[in-house]
């Protein structure tokens, strides 16, 4: 069978039309779904984007400010908002790891069953982290 080249052209454009919209698709999966993450930090959802803590990172009251202490509070913060069973709440996520950050911390840890000294290290973040994940997908 024999084409013409007006029908070998229209199924070439089809094609790459039809590719064109995968890809189109593919990308807006990925970047609504951050289905691709870098391993080497905590993703804590905060109810609109990703914040990026890096692994290794102990947040503790020592420490008195940083962006990192802001991403977990927004964490904490949508936790609270999502589920509200247990307090987690510390206000203006202001980056300061002050005494309202400390009780939600502890509230968290204790609610998760692991050790309540207030100190966001690798087991509260990837809880909170597993925790925030959960609720915007549920």
């Amino acid at each position: 069978m024999h084409m013409s080249k007006k029908i070998k052209m229209c199924i070439a454009v089809f094609c790459v039309v039809a590719i064109s919209a995968c890809l189109l698709c593919t990308t807006a999966f990925a970047e609504s779904y951050q289905v691709i993450r870098d391993p080497n930090y905590y993703d804590i959802y905060d109810g609109t984007q990703y914040n990026q803590i890096p692994l290794g990172t102990i947040l503790s009251q020592s420490n008195s400010y940083s962006e990192y202490v802001k991403f977990l509070q927004l964490g904490l913060n949508y936790r609270d908002s999502e589920d509200p069973r247990v307090d987690t709440n510390v206000g203006t996520a202001d980056g300061f790891f002050g005494t309202k950050t400390y009780n939600a911390v502890k509230t968290f840890q204790g609610w998760v069953e692991i050790a309540q000294d207030g100190i966001a290290g690798h087991d509260t973040l990837s809880l909170l982290e597993i925790h925030c994940e959960y609720l915007k997908t549920h």
